[in-house]
């Protein structure tokens, strides 16, 4: 009887170390597997998100095009002066600054000012940059 629990302990021991090798590689497959796809995932994630922006810059710019094209087709757009909108200096047109027939002050906007104004606008209310003159 010595002799065969003398066997079941030798036995159990060497079976020990083959479990904890076997749990040890299931444990590093498991974590090497749910890295994988945590990965995946996450560039997944980030590749949508830079297509979603991508988009959205494109429909910006041509929304940008599009009134530019409207302001130029129409020679400019007569608006209120005002603290936020005074006379271009650069712009060099006759009938720049007129009065309305109930005296009210109007100043002539071209597409680039327009767009600068635009620009101001988009930074202070969504922190937008998308005009910057080469001389700002």
């Amino acid at each position: 009887m010595d002799t065969l629990n003398k066997n079941e302990k030798e036995s159990t021991k060497s079976l020990k170390p083959t479990i904890m090798r076997t749990f040890a590689l299931i444990t590093i497959f498991w974590t090497a597997t749910i890295l994988f796809f945590v990965l995946s995932a996450n560039s997944c994630i980030y590749d949508k998100t830079f297509q979603l922006t991508l988009e959205r810059a494109r429909s910006v710019f041509q929304m940008i095009v599009d009134m530019r094209a409207w302001n130029a087709s129409h020679g400019g757009v007569y608006v209120f002066i005002n603290h936020e909108t005074q006379p271009n200096s650069f712009l060099n047109v006759s009938n720049r600054d007129i009065i309305s027939q109930n005296g009210q002050k109007l100043t002539i906007i071209n597409p680039a000012y327009m767009t600068r104004q635009l620009s101001e606008i988009a930074k202070r209310s969504n922190n937008i940059l998308f005009y910057q003159p080469k001389n700002y």
